[in-house]
């Protein structure tokens, strides 16, 4: 085409916020598209901009009824055919899929509502002061990329949930199990059989897993849908982006490529690094894996050679430590009785462990009881017992904790009601971690089971089981967050809200299969504890940063607990679990026992100390030092104590204060008149 003269332009051209867009000229220009030619005028502008298809063209290249993957499909490939040597020329060629910050894919989504759905408007939570600038600061931030778009007016509205993190910043999510999910016919797009994806891999000898940045943030949703503000879509775009490459797989965000060698890997890889560069997302380097000798997915490890189990699905079971007393026996019979039909002869086997389950009965762990643990073990582990993964049957999640571990088991539910696990883990808890509130120890046997198992569960509906009733409404996702739960469950329920699930409660006594798994964890997971330590310790540097605020210190607080009778119980309960019933001195800290923590021997509601008794009339003193008045007194004291009637208390203190007050004054000048009169 070359540089051809260009026509004055006889119109003004704003873009879509307003500005003026400085126009170079025009020029009619033959244009040649899928066997069709025609002339149409071509607008230069004056800046370096990307290029826009206007409706005239598309009206003209009739692309009406054409998705932007057929468009693609129908231009050439540059490169598709290109042999490559060597992997650094493909990060160099394709330079613009690997910068940072999000792409932005060029197929818009579009959300389905339900007929008849009110729109819900919910209003905004109120936020900690400690949280306020950061999330103003993250929300400009999200403005700025293109995430958030700045709206007067909605007929719907989710409140959001703050996630702290390390450095005095948060993270900033949507609440919408509050209205949207419910009110959308999700599109639930069929996940490919495990088999199916192996096949494609077949004779594959190197291996790449593709990681994207925020997949989920770079769709964009169409206008009709972007009052919704929901992306369920994912991976239907994704399958459409990479129909018809070879030696190529996606489940969910994940894309993994191999080849027959080296050269042919590359070649695939370019391929795939075309299509990804085409829509226009962008790939996160530093989570990639490339030209690996294997890969692991759904439970199975892919290499040259084929397709094998991986030992993390048993590393569980087959890792158990033996028991060491009759509750961890116990839970261990729990667990096996759960699978009994699967073991044969499993009468004889357990008959070494219930004799020392028999009263007056000395604790002796001897050969035979070795023996038939480990023969156990091997039951639990055969193919009778545990079946490979199938997305068309229904999957449920076990996670259970005890005061040394936490255990899940994945497993499906097949037509009989017969339950089949397909892999087991466990781990011990950490020295923070036997510190939380039993609840949160509860929930975090959850997290870990669901980030364990994040390929099975993720972008499918599963069913989450717990014994631990106050789990059912705080992680309940049709009714929001609670807001009354401690920040750690708060952030931990933020993580379910990217799952689609039910939860229900099974008691104690029927949870075997996850009970024995926690009592009897087989080590640290390092992968799960180290996986954000920033993160996992923010909400305690948080509390312990408020505590410092305060003219006590967080030992001499933890010292007057012991000496506490009501709140020394209370902490006991926290990290033990609570009775079903309690006294009535208990009744006030009962009421908010979902919303309670420790920190550093103290006990903590949301971001506040709770106060022992002999330390509260001096720390409302010291409140009142600076005179705030009778309001800014009860902000300072919410903000950093809690016992039962502060608020009448500080309000007493600041009616005590000033009566004391306006009796200096009417002394005072009692003692200036009579000095007057006697003059």
């Amino acid at each position: 085409m070359g540089k051809p003269k260009l026509n004055p332009v006889k119109l003004t051209y704003n873009s879509f916020s307003g500005h003026s867009i400085p126009i170079k000229g025009e020029k009619i220009v033959k244009v040649n598209y899928n066997n069709r030619s025609t002339e149409l005028k071509v607008i230069v502008a004056d800046k370096n901009r990307n290029n826009i298809l206007g409706r005239n063209w598309i009206n003209a290249l009739h692309f009406n009824n054409q998705t932007l993957d057929d468009i693609i499909s129908n231009s050439s490939i540059q490169n598709a055919n290109v042999e490559f040597k060597n992997l650094n020329e493909l990060f160099i060629l394709y330079d613009d899929i690997f910068k940072n910050g999000l792409g932005c894919c060029k197929v818009k989504a579009h959300l389905h509502v339900k007929p008849n759905v009110i729109p819900k408007f919910c209003k905004a939570r109120s936020l900690p002061f400690a949280y306020r600038e950061a999330v103003e600061n993250d929300l400009n931030r999200l403005v700025t990329e293109g995430v958030l778009e700045l709206i007067t007016v909605s007929k719907w509205a989710a409140p959001i949930v703050v996630v702290p993190k390390a450095g005095g910043k948060v993270r900033i999510c949507a609440d919408f199990s509050t209205d949207v999910n419910q009110a959308l016919d999700i599109d639930q797009y069929p996940l490919p059989k495990p088999n199916d994806l192996f096949v494609a891999l077949n004779g594959g000898t190197l291996f790449s897993k593709i990681d994207f940045s925020e997949a989920y943030l770079q769709v964009e949703l169409d206008n009709d849908s972007k009052e919704l503000l929901v992306i369920n879509t994912h991976k239907k775009i994704m399958d459409q982006m990479l129909s018809g490459l070879e030696g190529t797989v996606c489940y969910l965000d994940d894309i993994i490529v191999t080849g027959k060698n080296k050269i042919d890997h590359l070649n695939n890889l370019n391929k795939v690094f075309n299509k990804i560069k085409d829509y226009g997302f962008h790939i996160n380097k530093g989570k990639c894996i490339f030209l690996s000798n294997y890969v692991e997915y759904l439970g199975f490890i892919v290499d040259k050679n084929g397709v094998h189990t991986s030992p993390s699905k048993t590393k569980a079971i087959v890792e158990m430590p033996k028991p060491t007393n009759i509750s961890q026996l116990r839970s261990f019979l729990g667990m096996v009785n759960h699978y009994a039909k699967f073991i044969p002869k499993l009468s004889d086997q357990l008959s070494p462990f219930y004799s020392l389950l028999k009263i007056n009965t000395p604790w002796k762990w001897n050969s035979f009881c070795d023996k038939n643990f480990k023969k156990i073990k091997q039951c639990l582990t055969s193919p009778l017992a545990l079946p490979h993964y199938d997305p068309s049957l229904p999957l449920v999640l076990a996670a259970d904790a005890s005061n040394s571990g936490v255990g899940a088991v994945i497993y499906h539910r097949y037509p009989d009601g017969t339950e089949k696990a397909i892999a087991h883990a466990s781990k011990t808890l950490t020295p923070t971690e036997r510190n939380y509130a039993q609840i949160e120890k509860e929930a975090l046997a959850i997290i870990y089971g669901v980030q364990k198992f994040d390929q099975f569960l993720r972008g499918r509906r599963f069913t989450l089981l717990t014994d631990h009733k106050p789990l059912i409404k705080i992680f309940g996702p049709k009714k929001g967050i609670p807001t009354t739960s401690a920040n750690r469950l708060q952030r931990w329920a933020l993580r379910l809200l990217g799952y689609v699930y039910d939860i229900e409660y099974r008691s104690t006594l029927n949870f075997g299969h996850a009970d024995g798994l926690s009592r009897l964890p087989i080590g640290p997971d390092k992968d799960f504890d180290n996986q954000d330590p920033g993160e996992t310790n923010v909400i305690a540097s948080i509390q312990q940063d408020l505590q410092q605020d305060l003219p006590l210190s967080a030992v001499q607080i933890a010292k007057a607990i012991q000496k506490d009778p009501i709140l020394v119980q209370i902490h006991k309960f926290i990290l033990s679990g609570w009775p079903s019933s309690i006294s009535n001195n208990f009744q006030p800290y009962y009421r908010i026992r979902n919303e309670l923590s420790t920190s550093s021997g103290c006990n903590i509601w949301r971001l506040r100390t709770i106060v022992p008794i002999c330390y509260r009339k001096h720390l409302l003193n010291y409140l009142h030092l600076s005179h705030p008045g009778m309001i800014r007194m009860k902000v300072y004291a919410r903000r950093y104590l809690l016992w039962p009637s502060i608020d009448k208390q500080s309000l007493m203190t600041i009616i005590v204060i000033v009566n004391i007050s306006q009796m200096f004054i009417f002394l005072k000048k009692n003692m200036e008149s009579k000095k007057t009169r006697k003059k």
